[in-house]
């Protein structure tokens, strides 16, 4: 028994070490306060299983004993965060377009969260990397980015274009099976934040309760649906916007 809590705490480790990197990395933020409260928490539990499986007597939570095993487990989730990020740092997953060496394993890391499926994941990224090289200046101006393993700052760069909306670049999600989790709401809504927070929006309207009622209600429609070229500019979008900004005008 004692064994059994020691090996789950180290594995519970291991999974909040990968869930760190891969919630930081789709949020592009290390210090989202809703990541690191989760962390805390599973850091707690882990200490308990693997202080209990190793000690004598009854570990007590205010006690020298549980803060060394505390100390222990905070350096093997660092470890394991490390050795995940490693993993990450290595090009990965190779494919060959138009004659060029692609590694997607950065952009199949950075979509875990929207589309769960590997196989799907696949087929988006290298949808998305034969749109950027089949384009004559796309390719010129990206090619080495792409093969510097640099994909999401090329993706994030395109998404912020024009061009996004001209080559279709939206078509590369309709073969995916998407559904909503609490976890890509989150990240939904905490991007949206970003892209409020400091305008003069801010200073009108509650961000939090604006932020929190557009996610509430783009929930109750399909996840493709949002993600369709020109949704935004739609009677839908524009009806919940307007909706939301009313509702979260400061009093």
């Amino acid at each position: 028994m004692k064994t059994f809590k020691i090996i789950i705490g180290f594995l519970l480790l291991y999974g909040a070490g990968k869930e760190y990197l891969n919630a930081s990395r789709q949020l592009d933020t290390p210090y989202d306060i809703g990541i690191l409260i989760a962390i805390l928490l599973l850091l707690l539990l882990s200490t308990w299983l693997i202080g209990s499986g190793f000690s004598k007597r009854k570990l007590k939570f205010k006690s020298f004993e549980f803060l060394k095993f505390f100390i222990i487990s905070f350096v093997a989730l660092a470890f394991f965060v490390i050795v995940s990020l490693g993993s990450k740092v290595i090009p990965s997953n190779f494919a060959e377009i138009n004659g060029i060496t692609v590694p997607l394993g950065k952009c199949m890391d950075g979509n875990q969260r929207i589309i769960p499926d590997k196989q799907e994941r696949l087929s988006y990224c290298k949808c998305f990397a034969e749109k950027v090289l089949n384009d004559s200046t796309l390719k010129s101006k990206y090619r080495r980015k792409l093969e510097n393993d640099d994909f999401l700052k090329v993706i994030a760069e395109i998404q912020k274009s024009q061009i996004f909306l001209e080559l279709g670049f939206e078509n590369c999600m309709k073969s995916v099976k998407m559904e909503w989790t609490n976890n890509l709401a989150n990240s939904m809504k905490e991007k949206l934040k970003k892209q409020l927070i400091g305008t003069e929006f801010e200073n009108t309207n509650d961000i939090e309760k604006y932020c929190d009622c557009m996610i509430k209600e783009y929930r109750k429609l399909p996840i493709n649906k949002i993600m369709e070229d020109g949704f935004m500019i739609s009677d839908k979008a524009l009806e919940i916007d307007k909706r939301c900004t009313i509702e979260s005008v400061k009093k």
